[in-house]
């Protein structure tokens, strides 16, 4: 992540903002994390793109 911000690590998408693309990750982890405390309440992720 702060090789992301910082410029060390290329962004996966051209012109992206690298810190709107550590927010996502974020954001994506914590629902990750979520479905397995409460599969019942929040559904799993298959990929990122939902």
């Amino acid at each position: 992540m702060l090789g992301l911000l910082d410029g060390r690590i290329p962004s996966a998408h051209a012109g992206a903002d690298p810190q709107g693309e550590v927010y996502r990750e974020l954001i994506l982890a914590v629902c990750r994390s979520y479905h397995l405390l409460l599969p019942n309440l929040f559904e799993g992720l298959a990929d990122a793109s939902e």
